[in-house]
């Protein structure tokens, strides 16, 4: 599996989404995507300080496998945090854990919770075991509400730097398998002892894809 991000071409259906996140997100959304795509032409390897700078809304830095960075910028709030990177990649998180990714050679087309709710991790970084149960979707795979359940447990403080800052989080472990596609995967999760922020994170979106990393470079606020 190659490491590069590779951007296919989105659908109808997600094109129209975005243009209409676009008219109601704080600021003026559509520039700020034309300014985080143009920053990232050609590819950059990591996202720098004054790149980030240069882009006000919330943004998230991300990276397939250990291939190049892009900028993300936030374009709908709720009820999932909608990221954008201009016409060609739009990734959902909810609670920093990914739901939906589009724009990818393979993407997960859906990943809902058991309950109504969307389980937070934070009581892993209090000590606490977690055990969540989800339905996942991935269109490629000719695959509809397929059971995933995860296990995961903090394995202590960990300082992560992210735009140059270190940043005191918690480092919690996710195991998750999906028994109908005999595929198991460890995520991992960074996340702010105080504010329950996931700073960072590594995550399996796909069997046949590489894990994102993510990080946020500025943070999102109601």
């Amino acid at each position: 599996m190659s490491p590069t991000l590779k951007f296919a071409a989105l659908g109808t259906a997600t094109a129209l989404l975005l243009g209409a996140c676009s008219s109601d997100s704080s600021g003026n959304a559509g520039a700020m995507f034309d300014i985080a795509r143009t920053l990232l032409s050609p590819e950059t390897t990591s996202i720098t300080l004054d790149q980030a700078g240069r882009v006000s809304n919330a943004t998230i830095g991300m990276r397939l496998g250990d291939g190049n960075e892009a900028m993300l910028v936030l374009a709908k709030f709720e009820p999932g945090q909608l990221w954008v990177a201009g016409a060609e990649l739009a990734v959902v998180t909810q609670k920093g854990r990914i739901t939906e990714t589009q724009g990818l050679e393979r993407n997960m087309t859906k990943l809902t919770p058991y309950g109504s709710v969307i389980p937070s991790l934070v009581p892993a970084v209090q000590g606490q075991r977690v055990h969540t149960r989800w339905f996942i979707d991935i269109k490629d795979l000719l695959v509809s509400g397929a059971l995933m359940e995860c296990d995961a447990h903090a394995v202590g403080p960990e300082s992560v730097t992210i735009l140059g800052k270190a940043i005191s989080t918690v480092h919690v472990t996710e195991d998750c398998s999906v028994p109908a596609l005999k595929w198991s995967f460890t995520n991992h999760y960074w996340i702010s002892p105080t504010s329950g922020v996931v700073w960072q994170s590594l995550q399996h979106t796909h069997p046949k894809l590489d894990p994102l990393t993510i990080e946020v470079l500025r943070p999102a606020s109601a």
